[in-house]
């Protein structure tokens, strides 16, 4: 273990002493940095420089490098199609959190739900899909040391309580469904952005059927995207609605899995919150990866003014 790495159980025991937090998380967790010299953060981080927290991300003692988590996603993806295996991707961040803690703070840049009731009414589903997940694919948290927070009250002084929507109340809420956080499936947040932006994933998708879910593509842009260089990829894409899918997916549901080719190898989907459920339906229905991209279907259509502004592990460096 490298003097820039912490251990990821001791840190968190020492915001909240909990038998409850060691259920969730497997042993050998750590916090390390992932930034890689061939992204080209440092010009994000310039601009925000806040995020530069993000870069320090909980990983695995096995594979604590950005480019050992990409090579493993890659690995398992490329299995998964050749086998035909579910293989559900998503990620989770502020905005997950403040849904699982019942605050209509999730409406962030996207409307996810009306009332706290909305959220109550759903969350046994999304419980289900995490579970599936758990076993079938991969949990993708934004889990650093800033977003381990507590409300500032006379609570955390009496009862350490968390507040809601940090990364602490999300393995809490793990925790408490039995839900575990294990080297074969957890890869941190941004390894799926750096690996749905790599080289390394567009040649996983040469001579591939890739169906795009989100409320709007544009398939000129699309084409291009993917087929940079002639790989042969074969694009199609079916509209969800661009709100609530997070609280109404049930009522959709049918109608968009039928949407979906049948020769589809892999799906990208952009639905919010909503991308637990869809992604879990799709992979299960279809047998393949179904990967919760959000922000990189806006790079796809040229629209990161939808996600106001670059995320971090997003952009390459030229030849990287």
């Amino acid at each position: 273990m490298t003097n820039k790495t912490m251990d990821a159980l001791d840190i968190l025991s020492g915001f909240l002493r909990s038998n409850a937090l060691r259920r969730a998380l497997s042993e050998g967790f750590c916090f390390e940095s992932i930034d890689d010299e061939r992204l080209a953060n440092q010009k994000i981080i310039s601009q925000r420089p806040k995020l530069a927290r993000e870069t320090i991300s909980l990983v695995h003692s096995s594979r604590t490098s950005l480019q050992e988590n990409v090579q493993y996603l890659h690995e398992r993806i490329l299995a998964a199609m050749a086998m035909r295996e579910a293989l559900p991707i998503i990620r989770f961040a502020d905005g997950e959190y403040a849904f699982y803690s019942l605050s209509l703070a999730c409406n962030g840049l996207y409307k996810q739900a009306r009332s706290r009731r909305e959220i109550q009414a759903v969350l046994a589903k999304h419980i289900h899909a995490l579970e599936y997940v758990q076993t079938k694919g991969f949990i993708a948290p934004l889990i650093f040391p800033g977003n381990l927070q507590f409300h500032p009250s006379l609570k955390k002084i009496l009862g350490l309580k968390e507040k809601p929507g940090s990364a602490l109340s999300f393995i809490r809420l793990l925790s408490s469904h039995g839900i575990r956080l294990t080297p074969d499936h957890y890869v941190p947040f941004y390894a799926i952005y750096a690996y749905l932006t790599s080289n390394t994933f567009l040649s996983a998708c040469g001579g591939k059927n890739i169906c795009i879910l989100n409320s709007d593509l544009n398939m000129k842009l699309a084409n291009e995207w993917f087929n940079k260089g002639g790989s042969g990829a074969r694009i199609s894409s079916v509209c969800i609605p661009s709100e609530y899918v997070a609280t109404s997916w049930q009522h959709y549901k049918n109608d968009i899995l039928l949407q979906i080719p049948r020769e589809t190898d892999i799906c990208l989907v952009g639905a919010g919150i909503g991308s637990l459920e869809v992604c879990a339906d799709i992979s299960q229905s279809f047998s393949i990866p179904a990967i919760d991209a959000g922000h990189v279907i806006n790079m796809i259509n040229s629209r990161v003014d939808k996600s106001a502004g670059a995320r971090l592990f997003t952009e390459w460096k030229q030849n990287a």
